[in-house]
């Protein structure tokens, strides 16, 4: 389940966090398809669809200091 989702025009990063300490960082993200995600009406549903299932982003685990930087 997605706690929270961020993201970073300028540098086209999308943050998830999925528990209280799982915080990853999916890169090369446009901002269409971030805006797609966020404000969809099932955010899981879309971030499946349009950010994990073809693995088209890169993405890795960081840290909640790391994910506030972002």
């Amino acid at each position: 389940m997605i706690l929270a989702l961020g993201y970073n025009h300028q540098t086209e990063t999308l943050v998830a966090q999925f528990d209280l300490d799982s915080f990853y960082v999916y890169e090369g993200v446009p901002p269409l398809t971030a805006c797609q995600v966020i404000f969809a009406e099932s955010v899981g549903k879309e971030f499946n669809a349009l950010i994990k299932a073809d693995r088209k982003y890169g993405y890795r685990k960081i840290t909640a200091e790391e994910a506030e930087a972002v």
